[in-house]
């Protein structure tokens, strides 16, 4: 039996060139609860290896912030 590892597509973002995030970070900086202000801020400094263990999770926070818009 033979396996074939497939690769996932990984792009590399900071939260600046981010294009998906980037404007919604700032919105967060700026208008969110302090939980959301907090973790923008976070996401802002990060550098590029925890920027990308934040990202899942702050795809996350942007489909329930914009739901609850």
């Amino acid at each position: 039996m033979t396996r074939t590892a497939q690769r996932a597509d990984v792009t590399i973002h900071s939260a600046f060139t981010d294009d998906e995030l980037h404007d919604w970070l700032r919105w967060a900086q700026e208008n969110g609860s302090s939980f959301l202000r907090t973790t923008a801020e976070a996401a802002l400094l990060a550098d590029l290896k925890h920027y990308n263990l934040l990202r899942p999770a702050l795809l996350d926070l942007k489909k329930e912030w914009s739901k609850q818009a």
